[in-house]
């Protein structure tokens, strides 16, 4: 039976740190219980929200409703050969303990990616993004749960329609399915993507050469330089879009500002 907790504080389960409550408040941790939950008279008779990180989200008063806590685990290697490994992972997974797991084992994909806050759930919903590298690129597939349905659905990486900052999760099925967990495609040949921002500097001031780690160590020290530690104090990371232009007006502007 699943544990519904009631006026329940959020200060922990928002990088905020914003001490506001819920009304009602349920973690699941399979699929299982996920139904359980979806088929109980406190999940049909009030407004819901599902929760991963808490990094997306700004609390600005009480939640007076359910609020889902997503808390999937789980990393498993499906497939590995000589040039790549499929890794299978809980939608619950912290992201960032996730890019340390791939670079703790050689594997690139991911290391421009460290530091992000949220979970692995979140990732392709927004289609993640930083230092050169989109979490796009190594996605292969995603599981969610149809809530209309109650069953699981596997989208292709095609199927995600991703783009900049956006998929299919973000828009079009926003709010009708729930992320359980995401496969990755991770190389075994570090990609070594370096030229992007400052990771070249930070390589050379550490005295590394490129490798997934490294470059994970690099971000990791850049992205501290630029923002607080939100157990310090409270912010959301960093995620802004980048404006997107006709081919034209981009050639006009150069003309403009050559």
């Amino acid at each position: 039976m699943s544990d519904f907790k009631e006026n329940y504080g959020l200060k922990k389960y928002n990088t905020f740190g914003i001490d506001a409550k819920a009304k009602y408040f349920v973690s699941f941790d399979s699929i299982i219980e996920l139904k359980n939950i979806l088929q109980s008279e406190i999940y049909s008779s009030n407004k819901t929200f599902i929760l991963g990180g808490g990094s997306n989200i700004l609390l600005t008063k009480d939640f007076d409703g359910l609020i889902l806590h997503n808390k999937i685990a789980g990393i498993c290697i499906l497939e590995d050969n000589e040039e790549f490994v499929i890794v299978d992972v809980g939608a619950g997974v912290n992201w960032h303990d996730f890019v340390l797991w791939s670079v703790s084992q050689e594997l690139s994909g991911l290391e421009n990616l460290a530091l992000i806050p949220g979970t692995v759930g979140a990732g392709p919903v927004q289609n993640i993004g930083a230092y050169g590298m989109e979490v796009k690129d190594t996605i292969t597939k995603v599981h969610a749960f149809e809530i209309a349905k109650s069953t699981i659905k596997i989208f292709s990486n095609e199927e995600c329609k991703f783009e900049y900052r956006n998929s299919i999760f973000k828009v079009a099925l926003k709010d009708k399915i729930i992320i359980t967990k995401v496969e990755f495609k991770l190389l075994k040949i570090p990609l070594n993507k370096t030229t992007y921002g400052a990771i070249q500097d930070e390589l050379k001031a550490l005295n590394l050469k490129p490798s997934p780690r490294h470059i994970a160590e690099a971000v990791v020290n850049i992205r501290n330089r630029k923002l607080p530690n939100p157990t310090e104090l409270g912010n959301s990371g960093s995620f802004f879009k980048n404006p997107v232009i006709a081919t034209n007006k981009f050639e006009a502007l150069k003309k403009d500002f050559p």
